[in-house]
């Protein structure tokens, strides 16, 4: 899936009304729909939230299980730490407000999300799918955790727990990157058409 690398960065230099963070930000996009896992990564918040870790997660997207979330974010009493912001026309701004990428999704394809995030510089927090390790290639650009709600929940606690990991995370997140230029992508679709 070619992506503008370029863009994505420029459109991220926007100003945006959540520049302004206190705590560690964690960020996830996609359709809120059960497929993304947005209810488990809520899950998994709570139970962050009482172990004591300070942190916030910004939500970005609109479906058809903003209803059923927004009762999960309030049962759970998490309301002060989950923010559902909606669909973004521009979302890098916020994104690259954030200090972790998460995605939660319960099956996945090539994950245009994932890419954008680490185009951003954003280390990655995602539940095993199917093309994440190929996005992650032979750099270490996060955690990968098994597909259940456990293996995330064991994952973030390890992040909040440990955040001096990121730099490392980080530093592989900004070497993967040159791999997703535009084109260094047409590049390869190049080759593959010859």
């Amino acid at each position: 899936n070619p992506i503008d690398s370029r863009e994505i960065i420029q459109k991220a230099k926007n100003s945006n009304k959540y520049e302004t963070k206190n705590v560690f930000r964690m960020i996830a996009v996609g359709r809120l729909v059960k497929q993304k896992g947005f209810d488990r990564l809520l899950e998994c918040a709570g139970r962050l939230k009482k172990d004591g870790f300070k942190f916030e997660i910004y939500i970005l997207g609109e479906g058809e299980e903003r209803e059923n979330l927004e009762k999960q974010r309030k049962r759970l009493q998490i309301e002060d730490i989950i923010w559902m912001v909606g669909f973004q026309k521009n979302p890098y701004s916020i994104m690259s407000t954030g200090d972790l990428l998460i995605s939660s999704s319960r099956s996945e394809g090539y994950s245009t999300v994932v890419t954008e995030g680490m185009v951003l510089g954003l280390p990655v927090v995602s539940t095993e799918c199917a093309g994440i390790r190929e996005l992650f290639g032979d750099c270490e650009c996060g955690i990968i955790t098994q597909n259940n709600t456990e293996s995330l929940y064991e994952a973030l606690k390890k992040i909040l727990s440990t955040p001096q990991i990121l730099n490392r995370y980080r530093e592989e997140v900004l070497r993967r990157r040159e791999k997703f230029s535009l084109t260094n992508t047409m590049t390869e679709i190049e080759k593959i058409l010859d």
